[in-house]
């Protein structure tokens, strides 16, 4: 029976890969943290504890001058071959199809090395959908969040919103959602392209295209290499259980005081099943969300968009009709079309056009599409897919899952 009170137990599933960075200091760096085997695809990253234990204290300095003088791959040809330390001793091997082309982003993890998205991830995601939600179904709200839109400068206008909806600081709806980090075992590494648009000044039609270069290089043929990124992400198809809180007992005791002044909007939420309510709400955001996606990639096509549909409609499916799970995206790539922002466009693909300075150009947002290659038959296939969708289920619904597998 789906809990309606206080704590649930509940799991989530990852459906494309997802990042939660753990900050720029910890981003593994090429020759200190890893070396790339093209023969094996492969990125070697090291275990420098691990790596301690087979150096001398003359190796330990040579190890120091080669970090310096960036000959660090001849320091490892000569502790392998020479000195016949395997590379297994104090490296994990992660599959990587294209070389990195600089540092890899790395996830965030507890002090035990342990991989997790934080609740607060979570939590910040779900607010996001519930916001989506709330525009499209509420017309209030709607009338009041378009009435702030031409009131305010664009500087002020995100809390306005925010507080329009969950309220100020101090009775704010979402400090009666709880969220528990959520801990994984696996993590793989993926290349990812930024999908843009581009258009020429003689031309006013406007193109779908992949960015290899920080400014001028966009068109429509997909290349692995040039200006691409590599994240460290959680592992498709792995799973955690966490927790979630919702605060139901308080909220049926504050009604019964007059003078304690629930959130303004709080029975959105917490009438009746708050889990299955947020379910609900994060479902109807994500399906818009896709199906607008969808559309704009087959309005801009370029080499690949018809692979990255095919994942998106992949992911649609999987949406519930019953809100016993509910499908989420968030962490790195999310974009700015799945994040409370996406109320300003209806429509992905007409976003109008800047004034002023940049007078003429499409006020578009670009995507992050990771890639990567998996045994398909004799052979592997490349598959693109947007980054950060999770599945989230109720502990009956995970137990259905597991009974139909």
């Amino acid at each position: 029976m789906m809990e309606n009170n206080d704590s649930a137990k509940l799991y989530i599933h990852i459906l494309s890969p997802v990042h939660v960075g753990g900050g720029q200091e910890k981003y593994w760096v090429n020759g200190v943290h890893f070396l790339y085997d093209r023969d094996g695809k492969a990125v070697k990253v090291f275990d420098l504890e691990k790596l301690g234990e087979f150096l001398s204290g003359d190796e330990i300095n040579q190890y120091t001058n080669a970090l310096e003088k960036g000959t660090v791959g001849a320091f490892f040809d000569h502790l392998v071959n020479t000195r016949k330390v395997p590379f297994s001793e104090f490296s994990k091997d992660y599959f990587l199809p294209y070389q990195p082309e600089g540092e890899i982003k790395t996830m965030i993890r507890t002090g035990l090395g342990v991989p997790y998205i934080p609740g607060s991830s979570i939590k910040g995601a779900i607010r996001s959908a519930i916001f989506s939600w709330a525009y499209h179904n509420e017309p209030m709200f709607q009338n009041q969040i378009d009435h702030l839109n031409q009131s305010y400068d664009k500087w002020r206008l995100g809390n306005k919103m925010d507080e329009a909806l969950f309220g100020k600081i101090d009775n704010n709806l979402m400090r009666f959602i709880q969220v528990t980090d959520a801990m994984f075992s696996k993590t793989m590494l993926v290349n990812t392209k930024v999908f843009n648009l581009y258009g020429d000044r003689n031309d006013p039609e406007w193109y779908g295209g992949w960015k290899h270069a920080q400014t001028g290089r966009t068109d429509e043929d997909f290349r692995a290499l040039g200006f691409s990124s590599t994240y460290e992400t959680l592992e498709i198809n792995d799973w955690a259980p966490f927790r979630m809180k919702t605060n139901k007992t308080i909220w049926d005791l504050m009604g019964k005081y007059p003078e304690i002044k629930r959130p303004a909007n709080g029975s959105l939420i917490m009438g009746g099943t708050p889990i299955e309510k947020l379910f609900g709400m994060i479902n109807f955001a994500t399906r818009k969300y896709i199906q607008s996606e969808i559309e704009f990639f087959e309005a801009f096509p370029a080499e690949k968009s018809d692979s990255i549909v095919a994942e998106l409609e992949d992911t649609l499916n999987v949406i519930p009709g019953d809100n016993k799970s509910c499908v989420l995206k968030m962490g790195a790539g999310t974009g700015f079309h799945a994040i409370t922002g996406n109320w300003q466009y209806a429509d992905f693909a007409e976003t109008g056009f800047h004034e002023g300075r940049n007078a003429g150009k499409k006020k578009y947002k670009s995507r992050k599409i990771s890639f990567t290659k998996f045994e398909a038959g004799k052979g592997f296939e490349t598959l693109f897919y947007p980054m950060g969708f999770v599945k989230i289920y109720t502990e009956e619904a995970w137990q259905e899952m597991l009974g139909e597998e």
